[in-house]
């Protein structure tokens, strides 16, 4: 059982995440261009959510943001990975 620390630190990241997506709606999904995965040091290209209000969501491998990530897609009993390239 997590002990109240991690509690306080899931509740606080849980908020921050909420602030800043709830609401918005999804635009389009797209993949970076070359010189945007470049632009970070990157050999793949994340996956991009973009939002109405020009928001955007990118996966990352770590905190450091040292390469792109994959997001994970679970509906019902499927689950489905939209990886980077």
């Amino acid at each position: 059982m997590p002990n109240q620390q991690t509690d306080k630190l899931l509740q606080t990241w849980a908020e921050t995440a909420t602030f800043a997506l709830q609401g918005k709606t999804i635009s389009h999904v797209t993949y970076q261009y070359p010189e945007q995965r470049d632009e970070r040091g990157w050999t793949t290209s994340a996956p991009v959510i973009v939002f109405e209000d020009g928001t955007q969501l990118i996966p990352i491998a770590d905190e450091e943001m040292n390469e792109a990530g994959a997001f994970c897609i679970i509906e019902e009993s499927i689950d489905n990975i939209i990886p980077p390239i």
